[in-house]
């Protein structure tokens, strides 16, 4: 059975049709069987790999899929440094050669599995309730069913390690080594000095219930998917599904970090 290989590129990123006209030469002359995919036809295909081509937001586009199906990514840079993508730095020749005859290596990484209102949500980075308008809302969290605490701020960041560096970090979250399957739990400017990051367990289960007055909005990996009216909650967990991202070399995770930091 011949090898499927789904696409996905952010054409607003410079070089990224360059790097997919040079892919898919390459697949077309050694026949290997590839489609460009998006946000509409993503779902009605399996593929035994995904190629993402722009950078870490392109990627979690196809988090929901990837983790799902099990299959491996290999997400591409083509703009700044990323966390998650690789940097090309060698003929692209070679790298997809490589992908072709599997010599790279598979990097798992934890992500959150969202409920509301019986849907079903995957994050890499994190899944956000957050306020609809100018006015502080009221956030009641609660772990494994039990009230830990009320949140007056501006909203709750759920996230993952590998969502430690994203939004979670600019609203004073810690950092936190991807590898680890843990939650944190942080408040967006808080009215209380005394609200502070929480980092949880795997197995624990978040619930988090809008005490306002007004509805909330929930975002999930940057993406609006849904509000919450007053009483209404959302629960997140760690998902048994793994992101599997293809890795040609090792990287240094405070390598990167260093780097990002100084941007």
């Amino acid at each position: 059975m011949q090898m499927i290989v789904g696409i996905f590129v952010n054409f607003q990123k410079e070089h990224s049709s360059e790097i997919l006209e040079n892919i898919v030469s390459i697949f077309n002359h050694n026949r290997v069987n590839w489609l460009l995919i998006n946000e509409e036809n993503k779902k009605a295909k399996n593929f035994d790999l995904l190629i993402t081509i722009g950078g870490d937001g392109t990627l979690l586009n196809v988090v929901e899929k990837a983790s799902i199906e099990a299959t491996p990514v290999l997400a591409i840079n083509c703009g700044r440094l990323g966390y998650l993508t690789e940097e090309v730095e060698e003929d692209i020749e070679k790298v997809i050669f490589k992908l072709l005859k599997k010599e790279y290596f598979i990097e798992e990484r934890h992500i959150v599995e969202a409920g509301v209102k019986e849907k079903v949500f995957f994050a890499l980075n994190d899944v956000c309730v957050v306020r609809n308008t100018f006015n502080i809302v009221d956030l009641c969290l609660y772990i494994d069913g039990v009230f830990a605490q009320e949140y007056r701020s501006d909203g709750i960041i759920v996230a993952t390690a590998t969502g430690s560096t994203a939004y979670s970090l600019s609203a004073g979250g810690p950092i936190v080594e991807p590898q680890l399957g843990v939650i944190l739990v942080t408040p967006i400017c808080p009215h209380s000095l005394s609200s502070r990051s929480l980092i949880l367990g795997s197995t624990r289960t978040i619930k988090v219930e809008n005490s306002s007055s007004e509805n909330v909005q929930v975002v999930v990996d940057g993406r609006l998917v849904d509000e919450l009216a007053p009483e209404e909650f959302i629960e997140c967990k760690i998902s048994q599904h793994k992101l599997k991202l293809i890795r040609l070399k090792q990287r240094n995770f405070y390598e990167i970090l260093r780097e990002k930091i100084k941007e």
